[in-house]
């Protein structure tokens, strides 16, 4: 059991890259969607303002 909790050491070991990809997996596990086509962000809810005066 200890063995199994113990992810953080494991992880630490791989690249950033390889941390991503498994990042990138466990968010289409936990948001049900396929890994090979994410949905695509929605871009019409955020907007962005310039600070000049």
């Amino acid at each position: 059991m200890k063995e199994a909790d113990d992810h953080a050491s494991e992880y630490k070991k791989l690249s950033w890259q390889d941390r991503l990809k498994v990042a990138a997996y466990l968010n289409s596990v936990a948001f049900d969607f396929d890994l090979n086509n994410p949905p695509r962000m929605d871009k019409t809810k955020f907007s962005a303002k310039s600070n000049q005066v």
